[in-house]
């Protein structure tokens, strides 16, 4: 995962707000970032604010904090998690009210194993 591949991502969910879905995006980590993780996790951030088409915005790992905090869209709830099993507990109780779930991060976030948990 790298900042172009997640706002690409996240910039084609708008076709699926026309159908007036709510859309959770789940974000994890984007790793292996050198020494500018932390500006870029914020751009993330950033480039969310800027739309309004996702409902709610889920980041999980370390440096997602950066991008959780840099959404100032009052529109688009936030929450972050430092870790998958925390995600997945909350989540659980939450799923029910999203009709489209984007998951993106690097692999080495494995987030399949959230799939897996969310789904089983």
């Amino acid at each position: 995962a790298n900042l172009e591949s997640m706002i690409r991502g996240i910039r084609r969910l708008i076709i699926f707000k026309k159908e007036n879905l709510r859309i959770a995006v789940i974000i994890a980590d984007m790793l292996d970032l050198s020494s500018d993780s932390i500006k870029i996790h914020k751009k993330l951030g950033q480039y969310i604010s800027s739309i309004d088409f996702i409902d709610s915005v889920y980041g999980i790992g370390i440096f997602m904090i950066e991008t959780i905090d840099s959404i100032n869209n009052k529109s688009i709830n936030k929450t972050h998690f430092s870790d998958k099993n925390s995600f997945v507990r909350q989540f659980k109780k939450e799923i029910d009210k999203y009709d489209l779930l984007y998951l993106k991060g690097s692999r080495g976030m494995c987030l399949e194993t959230i799939i897996k948990e969310l789904f089983n």
